[in-house]
């Protein structure tokens, strides 16, 4: 199992987020996402709105971006 920050994928907070593959972990991350957007939280929002208006091509390269990051990121 991999973890990576909340903000290395694209979100608001240093919370770690795990995952033992690229989808697991985006899924995870969406998660901790919503769940504080529920409770108001203004910053993930914004980091969610932002990723939402991102276009084809923008979230292709950020895709394959975090792939490679995912590839790198510590175990544990």
């Amino acid at each position: 199992m991999k973890n990576m920050r909340c903000k290395d994928l694209g979100g608001a907070c240093d919370m770690l987020i795990y995952g033992a593959t690229p989808d697991e972990m985006g899924d995870a991350c969406k998660q901790h996402a919503m769940h504080l957007m529920q409770k108001g939280d203004e910053d993930h929002r914004e980091a969610m709105q932002k990723m939402q208006d991102m276009s084809p091509g923008e979230f292709a390269q950020f895709w394959v971006d975090f792939r490679r990051a995912f590839e790198e990121a510590d175990e544990g």
